[in-house]
C-alpha cells in the first residue's frame, strides 16, 4: 500500500503525489532499535512504563552501538525516542558519535513500552493476578498507527538523500508491534517467525518511496556486541551510574515536537 499520512481507513497520499524534492530514487534507511540492558532485564522482571535504569553492561552495549551506527549510517537525520531513561541514554550514546547532529530529535510517548500495569516491576510469571491490567494489544497497535501517521511517515517522506537514515529507539515489546503494523500497511517482504529485539539490537529497513515498498536489509541483530563480555563479580549486572550527566547535553531539545 502507498505511503500514507493517515490511518488505513483515511485517504492516502503517496510521495510522488506530494512532489517532494528528492535526489535520485527516494531510498531511505530506517532503523528500529531496542534500548540497552536494564536492571529489570537481568532480574527477569516486567518492565513497561517503569523507568528501569541501565546496567553497567547495558552502558557498555550502548557505548559500542553508537560508533557502530555512526560508521555505517553517517547521515542520521531524524531520531524518535521513547521518554523512558533507558531509551534516552541509548539514543544519547548514538548522537554523541555522529559527525553532524540530526535534523530532528523527538521524544514521544507513542513509542513507549507496553504498559504492564500491576505486574510492572515484578518477576516474570504467567500466574500473577494482575495480568489483566496489562495494556491491551489493540491499544498498543493504535499507538503504533498514530506514531506512523504523526511522525515516522513524514520523516521518511521528507528525506532528501538516499543515505538519509531515520532512527526509532524504543522497546522490546513495542517494536515488533510497530513492525507488524508497517507490514500491514506497506508492501514488504514477510519476515519468518516472531521478530525479537535483544538489547541494543537494530533492524535495518530500506524504504523505497517511488515503489511504496519496504525491504528488510537485516533482521534485528547485535553485530556491534561481538567480543563484549560481561564484567564478573556482579559488576556487569549492577546499576550504571551516569554521573548525573544531563541528557540535554547531547541535544538542544528532547521534548515532543514537529519534524
Amino acid at each position: 500500500m502507498p505511503w500514507a499520512r493517515a490511518h488505513l481507513a483515511k485517504p492516502t497520499v503517496t510521495a510522488s503525489a506530494l512532489r517532494l524534492p528528492r535526489k535520485n530514487n527516494a531510498m531511505v534507511n530506517l532503523l528500529l532499535i531496542r534500548h540497552a540492558e536494564t536492571i529489570h532485564n537481568v532480574g527477569l522482571c516486567w518492565a513497561g512504563h517503569l523507568d528501569s535504569p541501565l546496567t553497567n553492561h547495558g552502558a557498555s552495549q550502548a557505548a559500542l552501538l553508537g560508533p557502530h551506527l555512526a560508521s555505517l549510517f553517517p547521515h542520521i537525520t531524524n531520531i524518535f525516542i521513547s521518554p523512558l531513561s533507558r531509551t534516552q541514554h541509548t539514543a544519547a550514546a548514538i548522537v554523541k558519535c555522529l559527525p553532524a547532529g540530526p535534523r530532528s530529535i523527538v521524544t514521544t510517548p507513542l513509542i513507549i513500552e507496553r504498559d504492564f500495569g500491576a505486574v510492572d516491576g515484578l518477576p516474570w510469571s504467567a500466574n500473577h493476578p494482575g495480568l489483566d491490567t496489562i495494556e491491551k494489544m489493540a491499544a498498543v497497535e493504535m499507538r503504533a498507527d498514530d506514531f506512523l501517521d504523526e511522525h515516522l511517515i513524514d520523516a521518511v517522506l521528507y528525506a532528501k538523500d538516499p543515505q538519509d537514515t531515520v532512527l526509532v529507539v524504543s522497546h522490546g515489546a513495542f517494536l515488533p508491534v510497530l513492525w507488524r503494523r508497517m507490514q500491514e500497511r506497506f508492501t514488504c517482504e514477510a519476515t519468518e517467525g516472531k521478530i525479537r529485539f535483544p538489547n541494543t539490537a537494530y533492524m535495518h529497513i530500506r524504504a523505497d518511496l517511488d515503489k511504496d515498498t519496504l525491504e528488510v536489509v537485516s533482521p534485528p541483530g547485535v553485530p556491534h556486541l561481538k567480543g563484549l563480555k560481561r564484567s564478573g563479580g556482579g559488576v556487569g549486572n549492577a546499576q550504571w551510574d551516569p554521573k548525573q550527566r544531563p541528557l540535554e547535553s547531547f541535544w538542544s531539545t528532547k521534548e515532543e515536537g514537529k519534524i
